[in-house]
């Protein structure tokens, strides 16, 4: 069993999403590769290095299961290095912008067999909102910077005298929780032009997953810590792993493949034009999580690409629900950006039938919208029915202002 398998076993009962829980494990993985495994590669002459960090958010209200994020922070708070040390460092949930500067500069590592030194700060927190009230420019910044793992990170402080502050090697790993209504902080205009939201995987859930109020008298404690021991013990041989994954030659030709033809399908809201750009970036980092979830030899294989994209596929069926959850988004704004998908996927071929529609449709809008917004546009006439079944965009008295 991997490693991703044991987390989502472990968690079994929780009242969380499955989507929830495995997003959870993927993040607890690639937060504890930290910045000493990598993947090398090279793209006309140019020397590119990825790491498996990942800025994931959990979005959805109160009672939608973001608990288990908790879980994820006492794994890697207690998981050990070989010399009885605590393997990684876990940031404070309560700090400012200058706190987690400070904290990242504190989590100095040191790769023992390589003698490889880095900053490495894993952040896992149910209430993002709770920690970071507002995302203020320089913040933005800040964590779209470290994501992009440069070689330092330099910060001057001014107050009686100027204060440097160099962080050499930094890395970190976000995995947070947050509520639609809070979420329109991190999309103002300064999120957009940063970047910062392109870096983030974002994971919907309306509601988490019912389970008994009265459980399994029979379920068995010491199982339950049994597989909490294994998985601390996968993070504790993780965190002693460094170095170059390799790439066998059919898993190299699928990523290219993938990659040259935009990993289709495209996830089409217009909040995730930008998104689109790192989609490739993302598979290259689940693919290597995929291989160290599941052993330690080091090796990315076709079928870990494979893997690695159904997860970002599965992730991205939600995402527009997340976005049409924030709060000020109209719903002529939302079917103008809807319409707006529907012409192009006219203009594409694409054969509007009842089921087409109604797909394209779901994935738009939460559940108790889809028959409201199908029948206004019927009645508006912005798709008509031919006499073969299929629908028509007509685009009558529609100017679409919005990207598909």
């Amino acid at each position: 069993m991997d490693l991703v398998d044991q987390f989502m076993l472990y968690t079994d009962g929780l009242q969380s999403s499955i989507l929830y829980r495995k997003w959870c494990a993927i993040t607890m993985i690639g937060g504890a590769m930290e910045r000493r495994i990598k993947t090398v590669s090279t793209s006309r002459n140019n020397k590119n290095v990825n790491y498996a960090n990942l800025y994931v958010m959990l979005i959805g209200p109160p009672t939608a299961g973001k608990g288990v994020i908790n879980i994820v922070h006492n794994l890697w708070e207690s998981a050990i290095n070989g010399v009885k040390a605590n393997a990684f460092y876990c940031a404070p949930h309560d700090v400012t912008k200058a706190a987690l500067v400070d904290s990242l500069a504190a989590a100095k590592q040191t790769h023992i067999a390589t003698n490889y030194k880095y900053h490495c700060l894993l952040f896992a927190a149910e209430e993002f909102s709770g920690t970071f009230a507002k995302f203020e420019g320089d913040f933005l910044s800040f964590l779209t910077i470290i994501w992009n793992a440069p070689s330092s990170f330099i910060e001057l402080r001014r107050s009686r005298e100027v204060k440097k502050i160099k962080i050499d090697e930094p890395l970190m790993t976000i995995l947070a929780g947050y509520q639609p209504e809070m979420l329109n902080k991190i999309l103002l205009k300064d999120a957009a032009d940063q970047g910062f939201l392109r870096r983030c995987i974002v994971i919907w859930n309306e509601r988490a997953d019912l389970i008994p109020i009265f459980g399994d008298d029979s379920s068995d404690a010491s199982f339950n810590n049994s597989i909490r021991g294994d998985i601390l013990d996968r993070l504790s041989e993780i965190s002693g792993l460094a170095g170059e994954m390799e790439w066998d030659q059919d898993a190299k030709t699928l990523f290219n493949k993938g990659h040259m033809s935009g990993w289709k399908p495209q996830p089409t809201h217009s909040r995730l034009t930008n998104y689109l750009g790192t989609r490739s970036q993302f598979i290259l980092k689940l693919s290597m999580i995929a291989s160290i979830s599941e052993s330690t030899d080091m090796r990315v294989q076709l079928h870990h690409v494979e893997r690695a994209r159904q997860w970002l596929l599965e992730a991205e069926t939600t995402m527009p629900d997340a976005f049409d959850h924030i709060k000020g988004e109209s719903d002529s704004h939302a079917i103008e950006r809807y319409m707006a998908h529907l012409l192009k996927q006219q203009n594409e071929g694409i054969t509007m039938t009842n089921a087409v529609l109604v797909t394209t449709t779901a994935l738009h809008f939460i559940t108790p919208k889809v028959k409201p917004i199908l029948a206004h546009i019927m009645e508006m006439e912005f798709i008509v029915k031919r006499s073969d079944g299929t629908w028509r965009v007509t685009g009558k008295g529609f100017k679409p202002s919005v990207q598909a």
